[in-house]
């Protein structure tokens, strides 16, 4: 995946051939450097010429001169108006040609050389990178040839620039300090040049200087600041600077790897995705897996990683049965656990599961009757479901609930039976049962379901950890609401409720915790997408995470405000947020790409590209 131009500001972009070498943000902090030194350097003079310029040719059009190189039109003027000519002549306004020194009188090699000892590890190779760059660049616009070196490695010239020449220069490194022997043989190695030389010494100030060096730069690095000191000495004139570093995760990367690219790291062109537009993506618990529906019945589910410094791992690829129908999923890490409605047949199949709670890959059973259990019509529509194992008393017991669409909570509960035989068909004949009604809200946090249904006295909490043998509330909220979201589980126990959200109205949310509420307004037409407790804002904020209504902008709304998280450059589809981890998934509706991201970090943590988009009509 080709990554997007790199945004400079206008200062910058004369610099825009080198800082494109650099992923984005390296990119900016290395700009920074070169404007702070750039002004210092200078231009490639000319070399040390005789008293007088041998003229090879017009080079400009100066005030000054002699008069068998005053401009024709002068002497034109000369003989129409004399007064006017005197005057100015004596007023130094005629024009004449000015010299062209001889090009082979100018510098034609710029020459830097590197002090790769102790005293300069570190902090102070960023601004060797600065001036390898600066200077580089320096001999190209004057047509000399630019060469560098190793104070340590005297005789030896690289003529290696760009990309490959920074490498070589960070890799340059020694425990040795540059010597007077060192120096000596650099003044050897200079004499034998043969054309004229423009040196420059970029070291400590310790080991002295090669005699023919025409600038001088020491570094040392100021140990209460984030800053370098530098001193730079051409003929006789001497600056002292002092130069600020970038920030320091930026200043390691710099020097560590310069131009590997983080961002690009998660972006996956998957040449085989044919992604549906009629299913949100799954993340499964924790945020490490990604599921997302494909249009021939596939299920496609990526790898995540924690960090956009991470590369993400294989993503795997599940069929699902042709005949059948899938209506609910959940990701069980990597692997996925699903339910599938065999409607002639009238079964139901539980697909995925572990074997160590079920024992047989497949297991079906009887569907339920429609008073009890109302499966999706279609098959664009998944039911939330969650896996619950566990031991009850000493006896394995694992649970698979669903929220059917009539807003019950049911569950299919499979345990070990007195068989001896620990396969026996016996032991995959599950339980049903009905659990609640009118349910506006579940999650799982932590080994434990929890879920909120809406009453005549308000909303009421429960919490189901995999021990128990019921459900146990929790609270009775005092109000009554049409959406409940349980925010992380570091806020919940099994004590007390946690964070959660529950719509009250078309825009209006209450926010609780530990029995603490306030009410806050959303958008008219914007998603709320989840609860948390921010962290990256001045205080600890306890919010909502919300689609704005252009479907553009993802946002964090408290009774402070409103921070931005993330921005599309295209409407988002599908939207959906994991809580214990706090990742968020979603779709691009033109191109149906795929994006993950964290809500503290603005690179992706994945992105996925299919090739090939076709929406369903």
């Amino acid at each position: 995946m080709n990554p997007a131009p790199l945004s400079l500001p206008p200062a910058l972009e004369e610099w825009r051939q080198w800082l494109s070498l650099f992923p984005p943000e390296l990119g900016l902090s290395m700009g920074q450097l070169l404007l702070r030194l750039h002004p210092l350097v200078g231009k490639l003079k000319a070399a040390a010429t005789p008293n007088r310029d041998v003229l090879t040719g017009v080079g400009n059009i100066v005030r000054r001169g002699s008069y068998d190189r005053l401009l024709m039109t002068e002497w034109l003027f000369a003989d129409a108006e004399p007064d006017e000519f005197l005057r100015r002549a004596a007023s130094n306004e005629l024009l004449f040609l000015g010299p062209e020194p001889d090009i082979r009188l100018r510098s034609q090699l710029c020459l830097a050389l590197f002090d790769a000892g102790p005293l300069q590890l570190g902090e102070c190779r960023l601004a060797h990178m600065a001036l390898f760059i600066i200077l580089t660049r320096r001999a190209h616009e004057a047509g000399a040839e630019f060469k560098w070196g190793i104070l340590q490695q005297p005789g030896v010239l690289h003529d290696s620039n760009g990309k490959e020449g920074i490498q070589k220069l960070l890799a340059a490194k020694t425990l040795v300090s540059p010597t007077e022997s060192h120096l000596q043989a650099w003044n050897k190695a200079i004499d034998d040049i043969t054309v004229n030389c423009d040196c420059w010494q970029v070291s400590s100030p310790a080991p002295g200087s090669v005699k023919k060096a025409t600038a001088l730069v020491s570094i040392n690095m100021d140990l209460l600041k984030n800053s370098l000191r530098l001193q730079m000495s051409a003929a006789s004139n001497r600056k002292d600077i002092e130069l600020e570093l970038p920030e320091p995760g930026h200043s390691v990367r710099l020097l560590r790897e310069p131009f590997r690219r983080f961002d690009l790291l998660g972006h996956i062109e998957d040449a085989d995705a044919r992604p549906s537009d009629k299913h949100s993506p799954r993340l499964s618990p924790g945020g490490g897996w990604v599921a997302i529906a494909q249009q021939d019945k596939r299920l496609k589910i990526y790898h995540v990683p924690n960090s956009p410094r991470a590369a993400p791992g294989k993503l795997r690829t599940v069929s699902m049965p042709t005949p059948e129908r899938m209506i609910s999923c959940e990701l069980l890490g990597k692997n996925p656990a699903y339910l599938i409605l065999k409607e002639e047949e009238g079964d139901l199949c539980f697909v995925g599961f572990p074997k160590k709670h079920f024992y047989l890959e497949r297991v079906s059973t009887s569907l339920p009757d429609p008073a009890s259990f109302k499966p999706p019509a279609d098959a664009d529509r998944m039911l939330p479901c969650y896996f619950l194992p566990g031991k009850v008393a000493g006896v394995n017991r694992s649970r698979v609930l669903v929220v059917d669409t009539e807003q019950r909570l049911v569950c299919w509960t499979f345990g070990d039976s007195k068989s001896s035989n620990p396969v026996s068909d016996d032991t995959s004949t599950p339980e049903f049962s009905e659990l609640a009604e009118k349910v506006v809200g579940t999650g799982y946090l932590d080994r434990k379901i929890i879920f909120g249904t809406s009453t005549e006295i308000g909303t009421l909490i429960y919490r189901w950890y995999a021990h128990e043998e019921a459900p146990v509330l929790m609270e009775k909220l005092a109000y009554s609401g049409t959406r409940l979201l349980f925010g992380d589980q570091s806020s919940w126990n099994s004590k007390k409720t946690g964070l959660l959200a529950l719509q009250l109205s078309y825009t209006e949310w209450l926010i609780s915790r530990e029995g603490s509420n306030h009410k806050i307004e959303v958008v008219d037409a914007a998603q709320v997408v989840g609860v948390v407790r921010y962290h990256e804002t001045a205080q600890a904020e306890y919010g909502l995470v919300v689609l704005h209504k252009d479907r553009k902008t993802i946002f964090f709304k408290s009774l402070r405000g409103l921070h931005v998280l993330h921005k599309s450059p295209q409407p988002i589809l599908h939207i959906s947020m994991e809580a214990l981890s706090g990742k968020l998934a979603w779709v691009v509706e033109a191109t149906l790409e795929l994006h993950v991201c964290s809500l503290y970090e603005q690179r992706p943590l994945l992105r996925v590209r299919a090739e090939k988009v076709h929406h369903a009509q």
